[in-house]
């Protein structure tokens, strides 16, 4: 096994989003990285998906969701929530995000209608796609179970509203990629998955289709190959996609990149030091 490429979600999609941050995350030697950084949009995601994880495995009870996320909101999302913009503004959204995530830990009760039969559900799993062996790995935040022995993926997500149906599905890949451990596991494949959005109080439920588990095994499959034989690893700054209006999407140069100040092509580049 020790030949078999090994791939997260995360890592087969980080590609299509930027291959230079895939090459300084995933490729360049650990001490020779640039120093990286985080945002604050994940910041506030990870630390709602601890609390709902602490919940999930009874270590906390309902009513501590609330206040345990109020004392540790400063620790946890140290700059607050800011939306950057190209021109270098900024927009604050931290009362914003604040808010609505202590509006949705105050009413969540969990899943009444079913059992929950897993949390963080950690696996590596061995596929063969299209005659090529790969071994997946990821971390399920929740599988539930109802009365009638069908199983739910739940994704817990810090995600507004989709925009439209094909970034539905785009984002329904990850569903589709842990839905292969659910048939390894559970001997069947879920009958429904789920995003629950927790910061606007919204859940997404997608029926599994086989169809869409094909796409998203060829997706792997082309993903995979495209990044065992990249060789120039281009920058997402040097190629921005165009919104519908004409205008190059900065948000994620701008916002996400977590190289965006130690990567040479960023606009946002400051230097290579780790200080």
């Amino acid at each position: 096994m020790n030949n078999v490429p090994t791939y997260s979600f995360s890592r087969l999609s980080s590609f299509s989003t930027c291959p230079y941050e895939y090459y300084l995350n995933y490729v360049v030697p650990r001490n020779d990285k640039p120093f990286s950084v985080q945002n604050g949009f994940a910041e506030i995601g990870s630390f709602v998906h601890s609390l709902l994880q602490d919940y999930g495995n009874k270590e906390i009870l309902q009513f501590e969701l609330k206040p345990k996320f109020v004392e540790g909101f400063d620790e946890n999302v140290p700059n607050g929530v800011k939306l950057y913009f190209g021109n270098g503004a900024y927009r604050d959204l931290t009362d914003k995000y604040r808010e609505q995530c202590i509006d949705f830990l105050e009413n969540f009760n969990g899943f009444p209608d079913y059992e929950q039969v897993g949390v963080e559900e950690d696996f590596k799993i061995l596929v063969k796609i299209n005659g090529k062996q790969t071994m997946l790995r990821g971390i399920i935040d929740c599988v539930l179970r109802d009365k009638d022995d069908n199983y739910v993926i739940t994704d817990f997500k810090s995600k507004a509203e989709f925009k439209t149906k094909e970034e539905l599905k785009k984002y329904t890949r990850q569903l589709y990629f842990y839905s292969l451990w659910i048939k390894y596991k559970f001997g069947k494949y879920p009958k429904t998955m789920t995003f629950l959005q927790f910061r606007i109080g919204v859940t997404t439920e997608v029926e599994f289709n086989e169809d869409d588990l094909n796409e998203t095994l060829d997706w792997i499959y082309d993903q995979s190959e495209k990044i065992e034989s990249e060789t120039f690893w281009d920058a997402a700054c040097m190629n921005l996609p165009v919104d519908k209006r004409g205008k190059e999407d900065t948000f994620y140069v701008d916002n996400l990149c977590q190289f965006r100040f130690s990567c040479k092509y960023s606009r946002h580049y400051v230097g290579s030091d780790t200080d």
